[in-house]
């Protein structure tokens, strides 16, 4: 559906990709979040991503404990898995991220919570603005297991030599149920664990891309953007 028209303030209009060039001079407003949510609920292909490259611009002050940022819902009996999502961490005053991802492995077996984590060395809630890049890449193993690399950089990379800020291989491919693949942004579920600051530059790209390649364009072609 059609994004609402969010009040922007103290935000600088310039927008700088991975490389260090300017993509745009005019970028005035910003997804404000205060106990809302917005939803995308139609199907956005995400299953039809194998690999991907979450990104997204934030400014925060510390969260509630599991404050959600942006996920993709899993359609199943336990309505509050996600096949992925990025939330702050499960304490007061949360200043870190936390990831949830929801695996399936080849017996068709599902755990919602193969990852479920707090990320320290990931910190954005200092009421500045920080890029936040998350990519997933499934692979099958030596032994033709099926595994999944997930890579968080924060700032591209930039006080970590260009690698990522958090990193974790597990067994199994990401699981996004039977259902649509809906994005949420602001909270964990519809009525609890609500994000307060603002988001911009959202995108859900189809491969993986490298810190350099960071908000510019897709490699495939193929993105669901939110400005």
């Amino acid at each position: 559906g059609t994004v609402p028209s969010f009040a922007m303030h103290g935000r600088n209009p310039e927008i700088v990709d991975g490389a260090g060039t300017v993509l745009r001079t005019d970028n005035v407003k910003a997804l404000a979040f205060d106990k809302g949510v917005v939803k995308y609920n139609d199907n956005l292909l995400l299953p039809l991503f194998p690999e991907q490259t979450v990104e997204f611009m934030i400014k925060a002050g510390p969260q509630s404990s599991m404050a959600g940022i942006v996920r993709s819902n899993v359609c199943r009996r336990d309505a509050d898995a996600p096949a992925w999502g990025l939330s702050f961490a499960d304490v007061a005053n949360a200043t870190a991220l936390r990831l949830r991802c929801s695996m399936q492995f080849d017996t068709g077996e599902v755990d919602t919570s193969r990852i479920n984590e707090n990320m320290s060395s990931v910190v954005v809630g200092d009421n500045r603005w920080h890029h936040i890049a998350m990519t997933i890449k499934p692979y099958r193993d030596n032994e033709g297991a099926r595994k999944t690399t997930i890579c968080v950089y924060k700032d591209y990379g930039k006080d970590t030599n260009g690698e990522p800020s958090w990193t974790k291989t597990v067994s199994g491919w990401l699981f996004y149920g039977t259902g649509n693949a809906s994005v949420w942004l602001g909270a964990t579920s519809s009525t609890t664990s609500f994000f307060k600051g603002q988001l911009d530059e959202l995108r859900i790209s189809q491969g993986i891309l490298e810190p350099s390649e960071f908000l510019r364009s897709a490699k495939n072609g193929m993105a669901i953007l939110v400005r």
